[in-house]
């Protein structure tokens, strides 16, 4: 969507003697110094007191220098993207998913670092003190954690914490169910609440991805394995390091040089230790419950991927956030809250259609719906010396779909 506007705006600068930044860029540059004012509205329209409030992060790679941009920086690339500088954006959601505010950070910004603005700028920007935070496990660390004990939060437990919480001696691997999550407590921390699960299929995805990076250490061993030359076991053994160093996972691995050559073999007891904890989750709240049972704030937390799904969105699919061509801050700021505001429209447009396909009153999906859109056509008309611009009455499937979405046509 995004994108074809920046066309038309690129196509009207090329045919009429116009700056493009009178035509494009004063626009954005006013929008911006508005996004506070719009997202206090949208968040009096979609937050309220006590509500859930989900909050992720995600990042966006640049091609090129970028000189003139503070913004811009080296950091962990969510698009796996290495050497590309990059952006972090956050992005605030209500509990169906509706965005609400983002905000664009540095490239090296780490989740956890974002969070105590986030909080200040719900409770100080849009005045709703009492909110449940749901964000994801590398986001509400335990100091984020210990620094707002008054604010309601949910969040799941990393992997190295569920080793340890079921190292505790009145938890077992058996209170994990993949239908019904099971409820702890602990009397040294008043208040927090866990529910642990099972995921079957996420555990097959982790058990087998284990297996892959396993093997594929095997292929680079058996490379250094024989060396044609005869070598120094240090030189060796520095090459056997630089392979762990690069994919880790050496606690599954003995290995030993002896004679000019490397020797190698799975811990397998080892594995089959650790693949008891695969698809094991635990959620982590301190809301009290006679305001969420189990299942509504483990549900809550997996709201979460509403926000993934806009990150999809604003990245991949419809919107298509890259590339970005803006050199400096504030014009990358306006163009990611462009995106976003673009992803408010299409959001409802979402949830329009699908409550129409749920009726039975209308089968076309967002992709289709679209493409039958852009075919409708403005038309340049002259009439002697007057010259008008007309836009083409709607089809009979353009007009089902102005009436689905409830718009003028």
């Amino acid at each position: 969507m995004y994108s074809c506007l920046w066309e038309t705006c690129a196509g009207y600068a090329e045919k009429n003697p116009v700056d493009v930044n009178d035509f494009c860029y004063d626009a954005m540059d006013e929008l911006l110094k508005r996004q506070d004012l719009i997202q206090k509205k949208l968040a009096k329209k979609h937050l309220q007191e006590g509500c859930v409030v989900l909050y992720d992060i995600t990042s966006s790679y640049f091609e090129g220098d970028h000189i003139d941009s503070e913004l811009i920086d080296y950091g962990y690339n969510r698009d796996k993207k290495k050497g590309h500088k990059q952006i972090v954006i956050g992005l605030i959601c209500a509990k169906d998913g509706c965005p609400v505010s983002v905000e664009v950070f540095k490239g090296n910004t780490s989740d956890s670092k974002t969070v105590d603005g986030k909080l200040s700028e719900i409770r100080d920007k849009y005045g709703i003190s009492n909110v449940v935070f749901v964000g994801d496990r590398g986001m509400l660390t335990k100091i984020n954690l210990n620094n707002h004990p008054d604010t309601s939060t949910i969040t799941a437990l990393t992997h190295s914490d569920i080793r340890k919480l079921c190292d505790m001696e009145n938890v077992q691997l058996s209170m994990f169910d993949v239908d019904i999550p099971t409820e702890i407590t602990f009397p040294e921390e008043p208040g927090v609440r866990y529910a642990l699960r099972k995921n079957p299929e996420r555990g097959q995805k982790e058990r087998a991805t284990r297996q892959a990076i396993l093997t594929k250490i095997e292929g680079k061993l058996s490379e250094v394995a024989n060396p044609k030359r005869k070598v120094t076991p240090e030189t060796l053994g520095s090459r056997v390091g630089r392979i762990f160093a690069k994919y880790g996972n050496q606690k599954y691995f003995e290995w030993s040089v002896t004679d000019n050559t490397v020797t190698y073999t799975r811990k397998h007891g080892k594995i089959e230790e650790d693949e008891q904890y695969d698809g094991l989750y635990v959620i982590r709240t301190n809301v009290a419950p006679e305001e969420m049972s189990t299942i509504e704030f483990v549900e809550a937390y997996r709201k979460l991927i509403n926000v993934e799904q806009a990150f999809r969105n604003l990245k991949t699919v419809q919107l298509e956030i890259r590339p970005i061509f803006h050199k400096t801050d504030e014009r990358i700021k306006a163009h990611v809250f462009v995106c976003m505001l673009s992803y408010y429209l299409l959001w409802h447009i979402m949830k329009t259609v699908k409550k129409a396909k749920e009726s039975k009153s209308f089968q076309h999906s967002i992709d289709v719906m679209l493409e039958i859109m852009k075919a409708r056509q403005k038309n340049t008309v002259t009439i002697g010396d007057t010259e008008s611009e007309m836009i083409a009455n709607p089809n009979e499937q353009q007009l089902e779909i102005l009436t689905i979405l409830g718009v003028a046509s």
